[in-house]
Order: C-alpha cells, then sequence, then structure tokens
C-alpha cells in the first residue's frame, strides 16, 4: 500500500489575502497494479503560469507536465527482494517505464526499467535508499540525497530492505530530448 500523502494548498482567497485553500488528501494515487506497493501520489500538476484559486492539482491523464509546467509527486518502491518473487513476466511488467521519449534501446547495462523523458527531473530520497542506475555507472541515494536527471536514460532499483519513499518535481523540457535523452546523433 502506498503511503498516503496529505496536500494543503496556500494560495489568495476571495479577499486577496493568502489563505490555505486547501487541505486534505492528495487527489491522486496511482499503485502499480504489476507490483503492490509501488506507484506515485500525484500532488500537483499546473502550467507555469498558474492563475490563483485554479484547482491545478491532479489530473486523471497524465503524469507528465503540462506545455511550460510541472508535476510534483511521491513516489514509492519497494525493494527489490519483494520484485524478484514475481514471475519473469510479471517483473517486467512491473520495471516497465510509464513515460519515455526515445524507442531505441538502452546501451549496455541493459535494464528493464530504463528510459528518458522530455523533462528536468529533481528526485528527493525522503526515507530508505535507492540506486540510480545509467548507461554507464550507477549511485545508491539515501534519506536528504538529490539528483537532478536532466533527460538522460536511467533506471531505478531499490536494493535497501524497506521501501524508499522520494519526492519528484518533473519540469517540461522538451529541449532535454534533444542529444540527451537517448535520441542520438551517433
Amino acid at each position: 500500500m502506498l503511503r498516503p500523502a496529505r496536500l494543503v494548498i496556500a494560495d489568495l482567497d476571495a479577499h486577496g489575502r493568502s489563505a490555505v485553500v486547501a487541505d486534505g488528501p492528495a487527489p491522486e494515487v496511482r499503485e502499480s497494479p504489476a507490483w503492490p506497493g509501488a506507484g506515485v501520489t500525484l500532488l500537483w500538476r499546473s502550467p507555469a503560469e498558474a492563475h490563483h484559486n485554479a484547482d491545478y492539482s491532479a489530473s486523471e491523464s497524465s503524469l507528465s507536465p503540462l506545455p511550460g509546467g510541472t508535476t510534483l509527486m511521491m513516489w514509492q518502491l519497494p525493494p527489490q527482494a519483494e520484485l524478484n518473487l514475481l514471475s519473469s513476466e510479471e517483473r517486467l511488467r512491473a520495471q516497465r517505464p510509464r513515460m519515455q521519449i526515445s524507442d531505441r534501446p538502452p546501451v549496455a547495462p541493459s535494464h528493464p526499467g530504463m528510459h528518458a523523458t522530455p523533462t528536468l527531473d529533481y528526485v528527493i530520497v525522503i526515507r530508505g535508499e535507492i540506486t540510480l542506475i545509467l548507461e554507464h555507472g550507477e549511485v545508491t541515494l539515501g534519506p536528504g540525497d538529490t539528483v537532478v536527471d536532466r533527460g538522460v536514460r536511467h533506471a531505478w532499483e531499490n536494493r535497501g530492505s524497506e521501501p524508499s519513499l522520494c519526492a519528484i518535481v518533473n519540469v517540461d523540457a522538451p529541449g532535454w530530448a534533444a542529444g540527451r535523452g537517448g535520441v542520438r546523433e551517433d
């Protein structure tokens, strides 16, 4: 089960004063049907120029930011040991990326979750540990560690013993796709 998240939105009230305009459970939780305990809670999705008192908190259609916009999510990933209990077909389905910009196969090391997106991503580890796997190398991160992903091919694994929890901000950045996220000229 995904960890519940509370969303508090501060904005201008009807009199133009700062106020809490929403306070409650996050509006959209997407648990992976292929891997229980893995998934995201979409907290916020907005265009670059949001208007006061507009509800940009969730979208049923996509986890990608709107053009010129952002998304804010909490991401939970169970330990790899739990994934290894699934059949090989279930593992592939569970690791399949939801978003990617290139159909080109990844360069070694091959990983079923390798993907790239046309976004600039800030990933902040809140709890547990997570390993960022790149085409050349990998790094294990713990609470407080932050990744700035500039649209490059990558995959994630939780090699720890507890579910990891990360905060993610995706910024629409279609320019990162050219030459960065797997669309190369070589």
